[in-house]
């Protein structure tokens, strides 16, 4: 691995665990059930969906053809 691709997902992890932590400063995290990979994913997906909006696109519309509340959605 590169020095510049080793940087930056240093930066990444860096920029993901403090991320976390300020939301952990508002909401009780350990009361949710996720692992704490699983945060870790949330938020690094959530960061990627910001950064590229055709990935979002993409994603959601993934979620939307698995439909996993049947066919009608009640809310």
């Amino acid at each position: 691995m590169s020095r510049k691709a080793e940087a930056r997902k240093i930066y990444e992890e860096r920029v993901v665990n403090d991320s976390l932590a300020r939301l952990a400063e508002r909401l009780d995290l350990k009361g949710l059930p996720f692992s704490d990979e699983e945060l870790k994913g949330l938020a690094q997906r959530h960061r990627e969906s910001f950064r590229n909006p055709e990935k979002r696109g993409e994603r959601l519309a993934r979620y939307k053809a698995v439909k996993p509340w049947g066919s009608t959605p009640t809310a």
